[in-house]
């Protein structure tokens, strides 16, 4: 029997396309590019029509130029020790005369994470750290996460992410190393299949400080150990041809190497190093920004500013920095309430702050900010399109998932590229999968570990065909497990398209 809840979403369908029809096709693109990308994924399934336009390169590139035209400012708040909540928040206006304004945040997901973690971010994705070299990817506007291939582990790692704006990639860089001897490694996201491949280098070297990317040239600080005595330079890793260059500063310029106090930024598009006093006395706190002088940036020069404070209650946070094009933004390391931060441009010398309305739920914890933060929906539909790809190629030798978790995963992604009618295939041919009991997807799981081969050894029995089967099925399965949301969004989405 037709619940009432489908019978009134029948009723707005029919209603819709009775009037619908008289919208142009490109007002349609134009009210679809104008929505955020979560919505952006639930319209898909409205009509064919629509699933199409959103599904064209055109419309994925106009929506991206969009989205980077009005960035937002991206808030990750740690509620407990295990897991990270994720808001946003339109990015105010540099070119404005006020004092002071208000916006408010929205909440994207929550996304669970270990007790140590180390958190960045790039363009529309947030990545986090767990451990030594575990890396999840997710991006908070679509929901979707995924973990990176592990790395070897010698006696020290660091991973840089960088963007290519060229070919719109993006790219992670891991150097591992031990007893002098380092190991570069590239992996390029929004590939079918991700694998780290290795690089090769002259200039050994290794980084002690975090990294920066500017027009697709990575930057990070490091110690050259191509010389008896190492010495400090900055690295410049080409994110599009994955090659190195170098930058040794002159002595008299060293102020702006110190890894203790300085960090390298992006200053009106050219590499700068900025250096924070970090002494709050009354209401004004000091800052100096060296500057390169010569196209080789060997020669730098240092410019001191003031950054008046506007409310007397921000002397009394600490407060840390973010830098954005030509302006520093300072943040209180722990949501208050109200919550200010607040913004000096370095161009005009004039402060302004911002309160943060919506960040209640997160008071009194530790918070991370990220600026110009764009929604993005080319890595969505890749991920997805890859996903329904193995599950087809999985069908093609006639074997059945072995998890009702399999069938939901690739049933949600046929809904988000809107192909309804395979979402309903897929679910109605594998329902026994959801009526199935507890011991019934032990067995099956049992049964699968059973089949599967020791390393090394050969089944005589095994075919070439048997061989591509039970490679598609692991494939399919760590998809699943890298394509999986967190429960507490998944559950969010559910009940807002209920809803």
């Amino acid at each position: 029997m037709e619940s009432l809840h489908q019978k009134d979403h029948q009723t707005i369908l029919t209603r819709f396309s009775k009037y619908s029809e008289e919208i142009p096709d490109d007002l349609i693109t134009e009210i679809l590019l104008r929505l955020p990308s979560r919505s952006i994924a639930r319209f898909r399934c409205v009509r064919k029509l629509w699933d199409s336009t959103i599904s064209r390169q055109d419309f994925t590139k106009s929506f991206l130029a969009r989205s980077s035209s009005r960035p937002q400012i991206l808030f990750a708040c740690g509620k407990n020790n295990l897991k990270l909540f994720l808001s946003s928040s339109p990015q105010p206006h540099q070119n404005t005369d006020e004092n002071s304004s208000s916006i408010s945040a929205n909440y994207h997901m929550s996304l669970p994470c270990g007790r140590f973690y180390t958190l960045g971010h790039i363009g529309c994705l947030v990545y986090v750290r767990e451990g030594m070299s575990l890396w999840k990817i997710c991006n908070p506007s679509t929901g979707q996460c995924f973990t990176l291939p592990e790395v070897k582990i010698y006696s020290w790692i660091r991973t840089f992410f960088g963007y290519d704006p060229i070919e719109k990639q993006v790219k992670v860089l891991t150097i591992t190393g031990e007893h002098g001897e380092d190991n570069h490694q590239v992996l390029t996201l929004e590939t079918d299949k991700m694998s780290w491949r290795t690089i090769e280098y002259d200039t050994p070297h290794s980084p002690i400080s975090a990294g920066v990317c500017i027009s697709g040239v990575l930057y990070y600080r490091a110690y050259d150990h191509s010389f008896p005595d190492p010495c400090m330079m900055i690295v410049c890793f080409d994110v599009r041809s994955e090659k190195y260059s170098f930058i040794r500063v002159r002595e008299s310029s060293l102020g702006a190497m110190e890894p203790e106090t300085t960090t390298l930024i992006n200053y009106n598009g050219q590499l700068a190093s900025l250096e924070m006093q970090r002494s709050f006395s009354e209401a004004s706190t000091s800052f100096d920004l060296w500057v390169p002088q010569d196209s080789g940036k060997e020669e730098w020069s240092k410019h001191t500013y003031k950054f008046p404070m506007l409310r007397n209650e921000a002397i009394h946070d600490t407060l840390y920095f973010i830098v954005g094009t030509n302006e520093i933004v300072l943040i209180p390391r722990k949501v208050s309430d109200p919550f200010y931060v607040f913004y000096y441009n370095l161009e005009r010398k004039t402060s302004r702050s911002v309160e943060i309305r919506g960040m209640k739920e997160v008071k009194g914890k530790k918070v991370f900010a990220y600026l110009d933060h764009i929604e993005d929906l080319k890595l969505m539909n890749n991920m997805l399109q890859e996903l329904v790809k193995l599950f087809k190629d999985l069908e093609s030798y006639d074997r059945k998932p072995t998890d009702k978790k399999i069938v939901q995963t690739v049933a949600d992604a046929y809904e988000l590229l809107g192909m309804l009618e395979e979402k309903e295939r897929v679910s109605t041919k594998y329902s026994n999968l959801f009526l199935g009991t507890a011991s019934g997807d032990k067995s099956r799981r049992s049964s699968r570990r059973k089949k599967k081969k020791k390393p090394g050894v050969m089944d005589p029995e095994a075919t070439t065909e048997d061989a591509a089967e039970d490679e598609l099925q692991e494939g399919i399965e760590e998809n699943v497990e890298n394509h999986q949301e967190p429960e507490e969004a998944a559950a969010e989405k559910r009940s807002e398209h209920e809803a």
